[in-house]
């Protein structure tokens, strides 16, 4: 399984499309799954979560990723729902508050208008384990390693809070 957001999915189903038409794989959505997010600052649900960041665990109807510190992935089958406690509590997040919780650990998030804005270097992807430069095989990956290897480090992802006069968007 590949999880997105759904928004993301004209433009990454237009992209695996290509690679799909090789091999014997199928591009279907699946929308008998539930997806939240969590957010656990402290270790009250262990049994259901993972002990490390970039890791998985689950049961046979429900699935925890996750992201890192405190932030995990939940994927659910409507019957898994009722075998994990955090799903009604205030814990399970919403997507503003989700996306507040990446940024404040500087985990971005790809919009539909940032899609292809942006190198992997310039977002810490490999310093945050998202892209290895040792193994894998997946678009853009030389020239990635190329750049890491060979250039001066410009770029760097930093967090800042300022005030706003207007509402702002991805992209903005």
């Amino acid at each position: 399984l590949l999880i997105y957001p759904a928004d993301l999915h004209p433009h990454i189903h237009k992209e695996l499309a290509l690679a799909a038409r090789l091999s014997r794989v199928s591009l279907e959505p699946l929308t008998s799954l539930t997806f939240f997010g969590l957010y656990n600052p402290e270790p009250a649900w262990s049994a259901f979560l993972p002990a490390s960041p970039l890791t998985c665990h689950g049961g046979v109807d429900w699935l925890t990723y996750q992201v890192c510190d405190a932030l995990f992935i939940g994927v659910s089958t409507p019957q898994g729902l009722t075998e994990l406690p955090f799903v009604q509590s205030d814990a399970s997040l919403n997507d503003t508050r989700w996306h507040q919780h990446l940024v404040a650990h500087q985990r971005m998030r790809i919009y539909p208008e940032t899609s292809g804005h942006f190198l992997p270097n310039r977002l810490t992807l490999e310093a945050l384990g998202y892209v290895s430069l040792q193994k894998g095989c997946y678009k853009g990956q030389e020239i990635i390693a190329r750049l890491h290897y060979r250039s001066q480090q410009r770029y760097a992802l930093k967090t800042l809070t300022m005030p706003a006069t207007t509402t702002l968007k991805p992209g903005d």
